[in-house]
């Protein structure tokens, strides 16, 4: 791999090499480049977003693939994509002329990675590689358990073997986006992150639960999911934008034990968080409403989908995003896998 920060141009050999060089040339050398990534997030004005309609949103363990230019930008696809509520994860977002795309990464095993990078450059690369993709990571914060290192490290590991060149634009990771809470807590400064698909630039944000959707319920239930093989649930056809949730299934053990949520303390639901200091109330309030969506799947047999994908496009007139089947039509209007 070759990746550019701040103009100079940094090779990394071996796993060992970049090791080494993560933490010399990125963690703490960013700073000292005064051309280089953008890494002072904390001085820009949040964008604000209310609406669905306003974002490409990507939960926990998803992804977004888009061939698009500007003209695409109000028509087909939101002004924005992003994520928030993040705590350890890291969103990384690639973009080249062909167009972009965005994962919210929460684990840091080397398939669900590769996973990502594998679908994105097989859409935004040419066949040569000549072209820079440009490369943004914002997330993490200064964890005790070292979480949001060691997911930093896999994804700039994995980077090391590719044949690509990438240009680091924004890198606003780790202690960068770490503050104290009362002298004794460590938590991330900024949460929410977007890309401005337009601009190309990546920007702090402040997204409230209405922008989370379409579906967001049904969204975060998949998480808990059976899957032989771990991979990214990559949401977006890339050449029609079309939103495309894939019919998943969770094992009925793990459906009982999350039916029973909704009812309890929240110190038992703290444990489904890795970093549970760290999260917002908004993080309990939709596990409960997970709990009584999989509760009513477990008891109903219902489970949205009809053996079918369910499948969304963005209708900016009516500044939605609307249902392309019936099975979707059913489960947009279903108020436990919609609401918040």
């Amino acid at each position: 791999m070759v990746l550019f920060v701040g103009g100079k141009k940094f090779h990394f050999l071996g796993e060992k090499d970049c090791e080494h060089n993560l933490e010399k040339s990125i963690h703490k050398g960013l700073a000292s480049f005064s051309t280089g990534p953008n890494n002072n997030l904390r001085e820009l004005e949040e964008v604000q977003i209310s609406s669905s309609d306003e974002i490409l949103y990507v939960h926990k363990n998803e992804m977004a693939v888009a061939k698009c230019t500007s003209a695409d930008i109000d028509d087909t696809l939101p002004r924005y994509a992003g994520a928030s509520e993040m705590t350890f994860q890291l969103l990384v977002i690639l973009s080249t002329s062909r167009g972009f795309s965005i994962g919210h990464l929460d684990r840091s095993g080397h398939d669900l990675i590769k996973d990502f990078f594998d679908a994105s450059l097989a859409t935004l690369s040419k066949k040569n590689g000549d072209e820079y993709i440009d490369l943004h990571m914002v997330g993490g914060f200064d964890d005790d358990r070292g979480l949001s290192e060691k997911l930093t490290r896999r994804i700039i590991g994995y980077l090391m073997g590719s044949n690509q060149t990438f240009l680091l634009k924004t890198y606003f990771c780790l202690d960068m986006n770490d503050q104290l809470i009362g002298d004794k807590i460590h938590a991330p400064v900024h949460r929410a992150m977007v890309f401005d698909i337009k601009m190309r630039s990546v920007k702090p944000a402040s997204i409230t639960p209405a922008a989370w959707g379409p579906l967001l319920v049904l969204r975060n239930a998949s998480l808990y999911a059976l899957s032989e093989t771990p991979h990214m649930s990559n949401i977006l056809d890339p050449l029609s934008h079309r939103l495309c949730f894939k019919p998943f299934m969770i094992h009925w053990k793990k459906m009982v034990e999350l039916a029973q949520l909704a009812s309890k303390a929240k110190a038992r639901l703290a444990l489904y968080s890795k970093t549970p200091q760290q999260e917002s109330d908004h993080f309990y309030n939709l596990l409960r409403r997970t709990s009584g969506l999989v509760g009513y799947m477990l008891v109903s047999g219902n489970d949205f989908f009809e053996g079918r994908n369910l499948e969304l496009s963005l209708d900016v007139t009516k500044k939605q995003w609307t249902p392309l089947n019936p099975q979707t039509e059913s489960a947009k209007k279903h108020q436990l896998a919609l609401n918040y």
